[in-house]
């Protein structure tokens, strides 16, 4: 999967779902639900989308980054998401390293 020039794999469970709002030409915006997916990056290269000007930052940085020109409650909703998916990538990062630090205290590998 390519997401703004990064390459991995999508987790096939939703993380987190929230609001977005769009606007199409001079019509109001409209709301809609989007479903939003980890996705683990192994590799990066150029977009495919040439007005893709992917940034890596700090999840702070993001939150504000994605706040900036949009209604509180879009931002609100994108630091939601953040939220979520860090606190997936740790309860990931503690399953993982659960069994390294069992086999450390005994000497075996690993279930």
């Amino acid at each position: 999967w390519e997401e703004a020039g990064a390459l991995g794999q999508v987790a096939e469970k939703i993380l987190h779902t929230y609001l977005g709002s769009k606007k199409q030409f001079c019509r109001i915006p409209e709301e809609f639900r989007v479903h939003a997916y980890l996705l683990e990056v192994s590799t990066v290269e150029q977009p495919q989308e040439p007005f893709r000007e992917p940034t890596w930052c700090s999840p702070q940085n993001a939150c504000t980054m994605l706040a900036e020109g949009r209604e509180a409650k879009y931002g609100e909703e994108f630091t939601a998401v953040i939220r979520r998916a860090l606190e997936a990538i740790q309860h990931k990062s503690r399953s993982v390293a659960a069994p390294l630090r069992r086999t450390a205290r005994t000497g075996t590998l690993g279930d």
